[in-house]
């Protein structure tokens, strides 16, 4: 995600609540002014579902108009909430300076109170020409329509998934340590096949982390039960990746020494299961720990 988009969508997030809180009795603000902050809370919620959609998109997919506009829309954000914090904390301060002496309330907060009214109003009447302006760029950039137009297959370690691993310097060494990391039979230990072993490959984006584990992948997967390889984006569709899974690992269910009834790796067939689309997280899950219970897997 964008760091520009990322900030504005933050910033919208606690905007949005402080200009609700605005048109609670308390603030006795004028209808008109009242007026102006509802269109701000339902034009700038708008706005925040279409820069949810904008920070789907890969951040060096985005055009640099619709950045722009994040940027602008981010801006305002920090504006309002300035402005209203601005207003509640001499509004909170008049009241409680007010419960002292009524004379005090009478000659000092009245007047006060009315100077903060006043100015609200009119940073109201500013924000909402901005606002009104940032409403017409949304529309020239066609903010929505470039969000939309990503195609779903927009997630650059597919295509890392199928390079030429001869193509990346040195990854023969580290696939070799990886596999030693992950080697079930080392160290003399009767129980190591029981043990869950997990390897991070960290480091920054482009280096071919997802290659490497892919070619340490198609090394070990044969020397396991089942194995199921599945890449994960920012914001996962869980439903989908425990039915890869699922479907992985129940493709070549090995025989073990505790499968007697060979009916029983029958029943493990993917096409036993019929249509897994309409299963729920929870029975996905179930299932996919019924198929490896005792079994040896290999996970990527």
């Amino acid at each position: 995600m964008d760091l520009v988009v990322s900030a504005s969508t933050s910033a919208l997030r606690a905007v949005l609540p402080k200009l609700a809180k605005l048109l609670g009795d308390e603030y006795k603000l004028q209808t008109g002014v009242k007026d102006g902050i509802r269109y701000l809370h339902g034009e700038l919620g708008s706005m925040q579902a279409a820069l949810e959609k904008v920070a789907e998109v890969p951040a060096e997919q985005l055009d640099p108009l619709v950045k722009l506009w994040a940027r602008n829309l981010r801006d305002v954000s920090y504006d309002i909430q300035d402005t209203v914090d601005s207003y509640i904390v001499r509004v909170d301060a008049g009241s409680e300076s007010g419960s002292s002496s009524s004379m005090t309330c009478c000659v000092n907060i009245r007047p006060r109170a009315c100077k903060a009214r006043r100015d609200i109003a009119t940073d109201i009447q500013r924000i909402r020409k901005e606002v009104e302006a940032l409403s017409s760029r949304r529309e020239r950039y066609k903010v929505d329509s470039v969000a939309v137009q990503v195609p779903a297959l927009s997630d650059p370690r597919l295509l890392a998934l199928y390079q030429d691993k001869e193509e990346l310097v040195g990854i023969d060494r580290s696939s070799k340590r990886i596999m030693e990391f992950l080697s079930m039979g080392s160290g003399g230990e009767g129980t190591s096949g029981q043990k869950l072993k997990l390897v991070s490959i960290v480091g920054p984006g482009g280096m071919g982390k997802t290659t490497l584990a892919n070619a340490a992948y198609q090394n070990l997967q044969g020397k396991f039960d089942c194995a199921a390889f599945v890449s994960v984006s920012l914001r996962p569709n869980m439903k989908n990746i425990l039915s890869s899974i699922l479907r992985q690992v129940t493709s070549r269910i090995k025989e073990g020494p505790e499968d007697k009834d060979r009916s029983l790796l029958r029943l493990e067939s993917q096409k036993h299961y019929g249509n897994t689309e309409t299963w729920s997280e929870k029975e996905l899950i179930d299932k996919i720990r019924h198929v490896l219970e005792k079994r040896r897997f290999f996970h990527e």
